[in-house]
C-alpha cells in the first residue's frame, strides 16, 4: 500500500512542504518553529488517523483538524492535519495510527522524526 506523507514546516517568511510515499520521514526544526503534519483521511467510514506517540517535553500538539475536500458529496474524503510547536531542542519521533476509534489495531501507520536544534 502507497502511503502519502505531506509535512509542512513553517519558519518566519515562507513554507516548506516535503511529500514522500513510504518512507521514513525527518525533520529537523527549531525552538519555537511550528510545522504540520497532513494526512489523508475519510473519517465518514469510521477510520481517522490517531497519535499514538510524541515527546511531549519536546513537542506541543497545538491543534488536530480536519479539512474536508470542496465538494458538496457526503462522506468524502479530506485532509487530517496535526499542528505542532517544537518547544526545546531534543529528538523524538512522532507515531500515527489509522483505525477507527473503539478498535486496538491499527489499519496502517506513519511514523516521523522531528530534531529539534
Amino acid at each position: 500500500m502507497t502511503k502519502t506523507f505531506r509535512v509542512t514546516l513553517y519558519n518566519s517568511n515562507h513554507k516548506i512542504i516535503m511529500s514522500e510515499r513510504g518512507e521514513r520521514h525527518a525533520r529537523t526544526v527549531r525552538p519555537g518553529e511550528k510545522f504540520t503534519i497532513d494526512l489523508q483521511s475519510n473519517p465518514s467510514t469510521g477510520y481517522r488517523w490517531h497519535l499514538l506517540y510524541f515527546d511531549k517535553s519536546i513537542l506541543k500538539l497545538i491543534t488536530p483538524e480536519f479539512a474536508p475536500k470542496p465538494t458538496n458529496q457526503i462522506g468524502t474524503a479530506g485532509i487530517q492535519q496535526f499542528n505542532f510547536e517544537a518547544t526545546k531542542e531534543g529528538t523524538t519521533n512522532i507515531r500515527l495510527g489509522y483505525k477507527r476509534s473503539w478498535e486496538t489495531e491499527t489499519m496502517k501507520s506513519n511514523e516521523f522524526f522531528v530534531n529539534v536544534i
